[in-house]
């Protein structure tokens, strides 16, 4: 579809446009006009050495009002993000993820973010993620082919509600760490499954039936003391996983209605830490897309469908943990 788009700029100064796909490919305009796919887009104003303030971006003639505060300026300086900002005044660029259906633009955002909230900086409240697609190697399924493929695009995840689906925390996985959960795995758990290149290996009670027990229970000071630095008090399940080369996890969502202690499980409550390498491994959580597997995450399984593959050269190994957050 051709979509004309205008930024008004404070002085009438002529700011530079750069469009990018979910993809990340250039879109090509000409006299502000530009043919675009009915999906989400990236759009950029690039600072050319000259302060701009925009006060308003048109959409085939159309104002998309409040929409603008949920841009923001991030510097090529430091890489900091900016927000509420409407301009750039540095090396940089003011970043506005937009849809040339103003509609559906309108519909999805607001659905997400609170009337109140514009013009503040919705970060403080909200994470931003955005799903893009990826291709990945021909021999897997095509229900999983399709899911990678698929794109939502960008979505504001409220922080406190029970559907925010991730959140990396910033601790390194050493080699002490690696050791410990070879320990764990092989003086601990037990072999719980094997399905098409997937291994499992569980604590003795299920999740359903867990009740918190101490972390000293673990009989493992280094992962007592990871799941203490990553906030939990208590543990109630966890397991080792393999994911050999060339295999995949298909679709599908954690089901944990009958958990007895479903308080903490239900939302974003669930550790997940890759052990080895992750080049080649891409986990993605529905609408949230891929995940930043190169630090343990907190993750909500159970409220978004999520699908893995190994692409790599080596087996997958994670460390999935439930419990009690403080």
């Amino acid at each position: 579809m051709e979509v004309k788009i205008h930024t008004k700029v404070l002085h009438d100064l002529t700011p530079v446009i750069e469009i990018l796909t979910l993809s990340g490919e250039a879109v090509l305009g000409k006299n502000g006009e530009y043919e675009m796919s009915e999906q989400w887009h990236c759009l950029k104003v690039k600072y050319t050495g000259q302060k701009l303030k925009i006060l308003d971006i048109f959409l085939n003639d159309q104002s998309i009002k409040h929409l603008i505060y949920t841009g923001y300026f991030k510097s090529k300086k430091d890489g900091k993000i900016y927000q509420p900002a409407t301009g750039v005044w540095e090396e940089g660029d003011f970043v506005l993820w937009i849809h040339p259906n103003l509609g559906i633009w309108q519909k999805q955002t607001f659905e997400q973010i609170d009337n109140s909230k514009y013009g503040s900086n919705l970060f403080d409240e909200y994470a931003l993620t955005v799903d893009r697609p990826i291709r990945i190697d021909d021999h897997y399924p095509e229900n999983v082919k399709g899911f990678f493929r698929h794109a939502h695009g960008p979505y504001w995840w409220k922080k406190d509600s029970i559907r925010f689906p991730y959140r990396q925390i910033d601790i390194e996985v050493t080699d002490e760490v690696r050791l410990a959960v070879a320990k764990l795995q092989k003086q601990t758990l037990k072999h719980n499954k094997t399905i098409d290149g997937w291994v499992d290996y569980m604590s003795e009670i299920p999740t359903d039936d867990a009740d918190p027990r101490p972390l000293s229970d673990l009989n493992n000071t280094v992962l007592e003391n990871l799941l203490a630095q990553a906030g939990y008090s208590h543990w109630l399940s966890i397991s080792v996983a393999i994911l050999d080369p060339g295999c995949y996890i298909a679709p599908h969502i954690d089901d944990y209605s009958k958990c007895k202690n479903i308080q903490h499980i239900k939302g974003c409550q669930k550790f997940y830490m890759s052990v080895n390498e992750v080049d080649g491994v891409y986990f993605k959580l529905g609408s949230a897309g891929l995940l930043p597997l190169e630090k343990p995450l907190i993750l909500n399984t159970n409220q978004h469908t999520h699908s893995v593959v190994n692409q790599g050269p080596t087996q997958r190994k994670i460390l999935m943990c439930y419990g009690v957050l403080k």
